[in-house]
């Protein structure tokens, strides 16, 4: 069943708004820190707006959810309840849709986050004895008045009273300001919602910390036009500026495929880094930007003759050594401790084609 209505247009003004930027971090609402009635006390959304960044808004949503849907929600109320009572997982409280004990709702809860969220988690109550019924946790992008895009559904039973069956946790594709937990069937409330923002990955300057990816030695950057129309008319021939910058290393190797030997043998590097044709390697020494020139576009520009591509091969960092040859040998600590960024833009002369940037964790 789909309810209908409107986010109302004044407080989605008002929240967008709001607040000046936060840093990359964790945060988290554990709704402890003002008292409740044993039955639920109401409280306006907007009580954690200013400590935690979040506003909260009891509607009704369309139950059947994927990914990709459009959904549209009602208009609901500005207002969360509290329940303090021993089913919450960090005691005394634990919060639920404002209407979640009424017949006709509004037992659905719609977070809107000051700023963007690339993360978003909680753990539904505690409450025994429970039949088990869906409830979700859904990231959401706005798409006009009171509609959203899902992109991305986590789905558990709320009969759950210990985790992970009590965890609903969701990673975007792409950060959201919008969040949905949602009650299919019966009441059902969530408590310790936390949610991480983004850090701030500035295209120059020191990589942040957390702004890399587990590095995948099958990442690679495509070159050349292998999109149509990339470069209609182009007279080549196409370069490639490469930008290294992040934590201290001391040389970074990429490897190339598919090139020809004629094509391999004919680019030329500027800059502190070393091209070996033969083995189709740049050998780059240190931060800072190189050029390598000479890379022939094919007869129809919008469609190259080749597509070679190129892969981390190897990175060389005081204490560490992370390469495919190496995997055997190192020794890490868990998780990535280092973040190197590698940014490649396509020109042809002076005119930009395209550009790639990929963030490697070691």
């Amino acid at each position: 069943m789909q309810f209908r209505g409107s986010f109302p247009a004044v407080l989605a003004a008002a929240l967008l708004a709001l607040g000046a930027s936060r840093p990359a971090a964790a945060e988290a609402v554990s709704f402890d820190n003002v008292a409740a009635a044993p039955g639920g006390t109401i409280f306006p959304g907007n009580t954690w707006l200013a400590t935690q960044g979040v506003n909260f808004r009891s509607v009704n949503s369309t139950n059947a959810l994927f990914v990709g849907q459009i959904i549209t929600v009602s208009t609901g109320a500005p207002r969360l309840m509290v329940l303090g009572n021993p089913n919450a997982v960090s005691r005394p409280n634990f919060a639920a849709a404002s209407g979640v004990f009424a017949a006709n709702g509004p037992n659905d809860v719609i977070m809107r986050f000051t700023q963007p969220v690339d993360s978003v988690r909680l753990v539904t109550d505690r409450t025994p004895g429970e039949a088990p019924d869906l409830v979700r946790l859904v990231a959401l992008v706005p798409h006009g008045p009171n509609q959203f895009v899902i992109t991305a559904i986590d789905t558990g039973v709320d009969n759950a009273t210990t985790a992970p069956a009590n965890v609903l946790a969701v990673t975007p594709p792409n950060p959201v300001s919008f969040a949905l937990f949602q009650v299919t069937t019966e009441a059902e409330g969530f408590d310790n919602l936390r949610y991480t923002h983004p850090p701030d990955c500035p295209h120059r300057g020191p990589v942040v910390g957390a702004c890399y990816k587990e590095p995948d030695f099958k990442d690679w950057v495509p070159v050349g036009c292998e999109v149509v129309d990339c470069c209609p008319g182009c007279p080549g021939p196409l370069d490639w500026e490469i930008y290294v910058d992040g934590d201290p290393f001391r040389r970074l190797v990429l490897r190339f495929e598919d090139l020809s030997p004629e094509v391999a043998g004919k680019l030329s590097v500027e800059g502190n880094a070393e091209w070996n044709a033969e083995k189709q390697l740049l050998e780059i020494n240190g931060p800072g930007a190189v050029t390598l020139h000479g890379f022939a576009l094919g007869a129809d520009p919008r469609s190259s003759s080749f597509s070679p591509r190129m892969t981390l091969g190897r990175i060389d960092a005081p204490e560490v050594v992370v390469g495919a040859a190496d995997e055997a040998a190192r020794e890490l600590p868990p998780g990535p401790t280092h973040s190197l960024r590698l940014r490649v833009t396509q020109k042809v002369g002076e005119t930009e084609i395209s550009n790639s940037t990929l963030v490697y964790g070691f």
